[in-house]
């Protein structure tokens, strides 16, 4: 299915995700593979996890490569780099491989250089939100703001710190159809 097929889809339901999501019982579940003992890791699964629950989703955090290969449905895979860059590089801070649906990079130390220790669980909370919609969606979309903006600016990073950016009605939408592509379990 093309971008525009999936477009034209997301328009004609129109409606609002948020609602629908609260009224079903069972909820997909995520399951996400992310070994990293880096500091901030766990405040941000949680901030990732709340911004997923809002539209319907549930994160299950499995952090031991053997838990990982013990299940048995797919699960997204977040290796976390250190690699170093030099200071002036404004480079990326992950990546994703959403067309392959498994795999993400997070380039951990172009996350603590951008924002700094104290606001670091925050930032690293949502690139992990952004690169898990971008798998799930299982397309390469952004949006002019929000969760899904492809860069972030000081703004942003402040805007983010009074309140966690929401994934828009279009990408749930867009999330939800690729969950129900890539078969989600649901509890």
């Amino acid at each position: 299915m093309g971008i525009g097929t999936w477009l034209a889809f997301v328009a004609l339901t129109g409606g609002s995700i948020r609602a629908e999501a609260q009224g079903k019982a069972a909820q997909p579940v995520v399951l996400v593979c992310m070994t990293s003992s880096e500091p901030g890791v766990l405040q941000a699964h949680s901030i990732a996890s709340k911004m997923f629950d809002e539209i319907g989703i549930t994160i299950r955090w499995l952090g031991e490569a053997k838990a990982c290969r013990l299940e048995s449905g797919p699960v997204i895979e977040i290796q976390v780099t250190k690699s170093q860059a030099t200071k002036h590089d404004a480079g990326p801070l992950a990546r994703a491989w959403e067309y392959e649906g498994t795999r993400i990079e997070v380039f951990y130390e172009q996350v603590r250089k951008r924002i700094g220790p104290p606001r670091l669980p925050l930032l690293l909370g949502h690139v992990l939100a952004h690169e898990i919609a971008h798998i799930l969606q299982g397309i390469d979309i952004h949006t002019e703001s929000g969760v899904m903006k492809a860069q972030w600016d000081q703004r942003d990073f402040d805007r983010m710190a009074w309140k966690p950016f929401s994934f828009t009605d279009r990408d749930a939408k867009l999330i939800l159809m690729g969950l129900a592509k890539r078969g989600a379990p649901s509890h």
